[in-house]
């Protein structure tokens, strides 16, 4: 636990004299697939997050954006044909419309094809609520904390 920003530093910089522990191991899809996520050792680790660091430049965060425009201003769209002539819309769930944003933006980003999830009649809207139910089933099937 930490309570300043020198304290998150400490713990998870990459310079830090800590380790991740064995929980971690249980999520690899396949056994040896290694991720960022899953890496306890320091040496891989530095090496993934190398590699995908080339995905967080600012080159390639700047050509991401016309991806990022080309959603928002559709789904921006798609909400204002909600709003009513008197100004008011129906009740919309604001984190539900942001999520279909995300993945969205996320579809054409990584697979060069948005999902649609903000149109209406998209058959993938449960898809964030199955991989949360996920989630939450692996959190707990972990080995033991030695």
């Amino acid at each position: 636990m930490f309570n300043t920003p020198s304290g998150f530093k400490s713990i998870y910089g990459n310079k830090a004299n800590v380790q991740k522990a064995a929980y971690y191991r249980v999520y690899p899809h396949e056994v040896g697939s290694v991720t960022t996520w899953n890496s306890v050792d320091k040496t891989l680790h530095a090496h993934k997050r190398r590699v995908l660091s080339r995905a967080f430049s600012e080159n390639a965060l700047r050509s991401a954006e016309p991806f990022i425009h080309q959603n928002l201003d559709r789904w921006i769209d798609l909400i204002e044909h909600k709003v009513e002539v008197g100004g008011w819309s129906e009740f919309l769930e604001m984190s539900d419309w942001a999520t279909y944003l995300i993945f969205d933006i996320l579809g054409d980003l990584c697979f060069g094809k948005s999902f649609g999830m903000k149109e209406a009649g998209s058959d993938l809207r449960g898809v964030p609520g199955l991989m949360i139910s996920f989630l939450k089933m692996m959190h707990p099937v972990r080995p033991p904390i030695a």
